[in-house]
C-alpha cells in the first residue's frame, strides 16, 4: 500500500513538473516574438525659433517662395505694385543695385553713377527680337542672355528699364510676351531675385528716330510694361515721371538725339531711384 501511494506521488510530481515546464516554454516563445513598446511619452525634441534661435517665419509664407526677398518678393498676386517715395536710400542702395537698360540708358555703364553692374546689348537691345537679347557681362565681357548673367550674378534687385528699341510695328501681345518669358527666365536662373519694371521714357519733339518711339507710343507702352507686372508680379517704377512734361521729355535732361538721357538726366533718374527704394 505504502509503495503505491509512493508511486501516484511521483506521478503527481512527474505531472507538475511536465505542466510547468511547458507554462515556461509557452511564456519564453510569446516573450520572443512580442516587440517591446516602451514607454508611451517619448521626449520631444523642440525645434522652435525661439528653442533653435532662428529667426520666426512670421509672413505665414513658404520660405522657399520669399527667401530673402520677404515681402518685395517677385510673385504675382493680380495686382500692380508700384514703388512708391521713401526716405532717401543714399548712394549705398544705388551701388547695390544690377540694372539691365537699353539705349535709353546705357550711358549708365559709363556714368560713375552706380558702382553697380549695368548690363547692356553688344548690340542693342531691340524688342522685337527679345528671344535672342544678349548683354555684355561686366565680370568678363563675354555675350551671354540676361538669364544666365542673373544665374552667375544672383543679383539682390535687378531693375530693368527697356522698351524704347526695336518697337516699330510690334504688338501689344507681342511685347509683353516677350517681355514676361524674360523675366521668368530671370527668376528661374535666380529666383531670389527682386524684379523692378521701369517705365521708358517719351521722346522731345526733336526726335527723328525710325524705331516706333514717339510721345504717344511712350504712354502706351507704360501700360504694356504695367501688365507686366501685374502678370510676373514685378515691382513698377516710374523712373520717368520728374523728367517729364506734357507727356514729353524735358529737354535740359535729354541727349542731343532726344532720345537718350543727358548726364543731368541720369542723375534726376538716380535720384527718383534713391528715394523710391525697395527695402
Amino acid at each position: 500500500m505504502t509503495n503505491k501511494l509512493s508511486g501516484l506521488k511521483d506521478l503527481i510530481w512527474a505531472v507538475a513538473i511536465v505542466i510547468c515546464l511547458a507554462a515556461l516554454l509557452v511564456g519564453f516563445f510569446f516573450a520572443a516574438i512580442s516587440k517591446y513598446a516602451g514607454d508611451r511619452e517619448r521626449p520631444v525634441l523642440a525645434l522652435s525659433p525661439a528653442a533653435s534661435g532662428a529667426p520666426a517665419n512670421k509672413s505665414g509664407i513658404d520660405a522657399g517662395v520669399t527667401g530673402s526677398s520677404g515681402g518685395f518678393a517677385t510673385v504675382s498676386d493680380g495686382s500692380l505694385k508700384t514703388l512708391s517715395g521713401s526716405s532717401d536710400a543714399g548712394q549705398s542702395y544705388i551701388d547695390s543695385l544690377t540694372f539691365l537698360v537699353d539705349s535709353s540708358l546705357s550711358s549708365l555703364k559709363t556714368s560713375g553713377l552706380t558702382a553697380g553692374q549695368v548690363w547692356v546689348g553688344g548690340s542693342g537691345l531691340p524688342m522685337s527680337d527679345i528671344a535672342n537679347w544678349t548683354i555684355v557681362y561686366p565680370g568678363d565681357g563675354s555675350s551671354v542672355s540676361p538669364a544666365n548673367a542673373a544665374m552667375v550674378a544672383k543679383p539682390s534687385v535687378l531693375l530693368i528699364a527697356v522698351g524704347s528699341d526695336g518697337m516699330s510695328g510690334l504688338s501689344q501681345e507681342a511685347f509683353i510676351s516677350g517681355y514676361e518669358t524674360m523675366i521668368r527666365g530671370i527668376l528661374g536662373a535666380s529666383p531670389e531675385t527682386k524684379v523692378v519694371c521701369c517705365s521708358v521714357f517719351p521722346v522731345t519733339d526733336a526726335y527723328t528716330g525710325a524705331d516706333g518711339l514717339d510721345i504717344a507710343g511712350a504712354e502706351q507702352v507704360n501700360g504694356w510694361i504695367q501688365q507686366v507686372c501685374i502678370d510676373t508680379g514685378a515691382w513698377y517704377a516710374d523712373i520717368a515721371y520728374n523728367i517729364t512734361a506734357e507727356g514729353k521729355l524735358i529737354g535740359q535732361y535729354a541727349d542731343a538725339d532726344g532720345k537718350g538721357l543727358s548726364g543731368t538726366g541720369l542723375s534726376a533718374v538716380m535720384s527718383w531711384i534713391r528715394t523710391h527704394s525697395l527695402s
